[in-house]
């Protein structure tokens, strides 16, 4: 009797020790799937800041192209308004040659 007993108390831990592991396996299925969510959710994150650093590399050298048409564009200005300033002081000596001229009678 004691026997059967003892073989019954074992076969009662036995099978709450089964359901403590079967809960135990349960709460790490769980967590294996959480970490597997925040793993996604991690490379989600990393390809956007990927993304994100090539805009911005493209943007930045957009903004430098956009730099040098400008410096290009003034450097052209100063070359046409030195031009302008050669002739109007072309124009000026011609004027001054002819001004010349007829005050002397030429």
């Amino acid at each position: 009797d004691a026997i059967a007993r003892d073989a019954e108390e074992r076969a009662r831990a036995a099978l709450e020790l089964r359901a403590v592991a079967e809960r135990i396996e349960k709460k790490h299925e769980r967590a294996a799937l959480a970490a597997e969510a925040v793993a996604g959710a991690v490379r989600a994150d990393v390809a956007i800041a990927a993304a994100m650093a090539k805009q911005a590399a493209e943007a930045r050298a957009e903004a430098q192209a956009a730099t040098l048409q400008a410096e290009t564009h003034a450097a052209e200005t100063k070359e046409v308004h030195a031009a302008v300033d050669a002739a109007a002081l072309a124009v000026q000596a011609t004027a001054a040659d002819a001004r010349g001229s007829a005050d002397s009678g030429i």
